[in-house]
């Protein structure tokens, strides 16, 4: 079965592969560090999406 990314999708995976280039792996076990990156990473993917209207 084959997939095809959405075109508008492939800047924002790109700027967050870039963003990930430069972060150092987290330990396996290390689930407060692995939690904060989880957590930065929905409130910037949030931020991408406008608010509610009305």
């Amino acid at each position: 079965m084959n997939y095809t990314l959405d075109p508008e999708l492939v800047p924002l995976l790109a700027a967050r592969a870039e963003q990930a280039a430069g972060v150092a792996a987290r330990e396996p076990g290390d689930w407060r560090s692995i939690r904060e990156a989880g957590s930065l990473g929905q409130a910037a993917m949030a931020a991408l999406v406008p608010g509610p209207v009305g």
